[in-house]
């Protein structure tokens, strides 16, 4: 394993989620104390796992979503969630206010003009 002894973790089960919240386990994860509320149409894939030494950024129903481990100087981040479930289509009033971005640009992001800020993920 590429981390070793480090990354103490077990896995519980792998489930198919449609309908979630994503909370944020501390005010640094841009998701407020209320969480982002996400709906799919396919089921997104989410694997619920139990780990130690580790710090948590993002919950789904109190399972870890996202975290990092601390190696060496720096950190690595996982997710234990499908991609999907991080990147949301532009709002209606994102659209409206980017509306003037090339199209491929406001395809490509959360914001819809071709960039992302942490919280927007």
């Amino acid at each position: 394993m590429l981390f070793g002894d480090l990354f103490d973790f077990r896995v519980i089960d792998r489930v198919g989620l449609t309908r979630f919240t994503i909370k944020g386990a501390d005010a640094a994860s841009g998701t407020g104390p209320e969480g982002l509320d996400y709906e799919f149409e396919e089921p997104v894939d989410f694997v619920r796992i139990v780990a130690s030494n580790v710090n948590v950024v993002h919950t789904i129903d109190d399972w870890p979503a996202s975290f990092f481990l601390r190696v060496g100087k720096g950190q690595v981040l996982f997710t234990s969630v499908e991609g999907r479930a991080w990147v949301r289509p532009p709002t209606e009033r994102e659209m409206k206010r980017d509306k003037d971005a090339p199209e491929h640009l406001r395809d490509a992001s959360p914001r819809g003009d071709g960039s992302a800020e942490i919280g927007d993920l």
